[in-house]
């Protein structure tokens, strides 16, 4: 904790109110229902990344994948789950953990593209109960979620490459499923809705992941950032009630300072649920608001602080 807060001190500076804000794509009177089903899309595109790595013989990279809408996302839309149904958040999280054991047992692709299916239509059961149908429905909201999935997309490209090259293949294969996920919603919901402008700046998101392997020649990051901002303005007209303009900083950043807090108290009494809770809390509702600018400000500490507080 103590090297968080120091991280963080450095970190109001860097990203101070003479800095500009990202452009980042937030809910405004559903921030909670689109905060929801973004991180269900995310749990989509880890495991559309886990099955394609499967495809090409990659199993280690598949079980990491498969492991990730646990460990990032599950803790998020666990409590809200609860909350409407109990035990079925168990039940999500046991099928889950089942994907991980099944790549352990040694499944083909193609029981686990079946496999994976049934999961998707969990995680879609999942989602009706978190979102209205009525707010689910609506292309602005729909249109919304595939600006977060791109922005996110870009971020952690960003992170994953640099110098010309592909450092870290998960965070460069994590951009990929999200990106496929984009695409994904895009085509099957929203086909006559989305501007023109809307499916090339996918496209042009795309050509930066022709596969799940990596390309010895990366895209420059700066590529793939310019067509997620430039995605997020051309369907601004349509989501726009469930955009704002600007993050602050430092409203980020007190967030984060008071959460952190909140986690220490929660471990110090035995609530490790609770502070489990709090920490993905953190990192979803205000780390990742900043992470753009983050890395572009100063990278060596983005990578600092993103293991602390992610």
């Amino acid at each position: 904790m103590r090297q968080a807060a120091t991280a963080l001190s450095l970190l109001a500076i860097l990203l101070s109110p003479s800095s500009s804000a990202a452009q980042v794509a937030e809910a405004t009177f559903s921030a909670h229902y689109l905060r929801w089903a973004v991180n269900i899309e995310l749990m989509k595109g880890h495991l559309v990344s886990s099955l394609e790595n499967l495809r090409v013989g990659e199993k280690a990279l598949s079980l990491v994948h498969a492991s990730h809408p646990v460990s990032e996302q599950f803790d998020f839309v666990a409590p809200p789950l609860r909350a409407r149904s109990p035990g079925f958040e168990i039940r999500v999280q046991r099928l889950l953990i089942g994907l991980q054991e099944k790549l352990d047992g040694g499944v083909q692709a193609m029981e686990y593209e079946r496999i994976l299916a049934q999961m998707f239509a969990v995680l879609d059961q999942a989602l009706k109960m978190l979102v209205p149908g009525d707010i689910l429905a609506e292309p602005g909201f729909q249109a919304a979620v595939i600006s977060h999935l791109c922005q996110i997309a870009s971020q952690e490209y960003h992170e994953g490459v640099h110098d010309g090259r592909v450092v870290t293949v998960v965070e460069y294969q994590d951009a990929y499923g999200f990106v496929q996920r984009a695409q994904a919603l895009a085509n099957n919901n929203l086909k006559g809705q989305l501007p023109a402008a809307v499916f090339d700046l996918l496209s042009q998101m795309a050509e930066a992941f022709p596969s799940v392997t990596p390309p010895e020649r990366p895209l420059p990051p700066a590529k793939v950032s310019a067509a997620a901002q430039h995605l997020t303005q051309a369907i601004s007209g349509m989501a726009g009630e469930h955009l704002s303009a600007e993050v602050e900083p430092e409203r980020e950043i007190a967030a984060i300072r008071n959460l952190l807090g909140q986690i220490q108290q929660a471990y110090r009494i035995g609530e490790v649920r609770r502070a489990k809770e709090l920490t993905a809390l953190m990192y979803l509702d205000h780390f990742e608001k900043i992470e753009g600018d983050l890395i572009d400000k100063a990278l060596e500490l983005n990578n600092t602080l993103e293991p602390i507080l992610g």
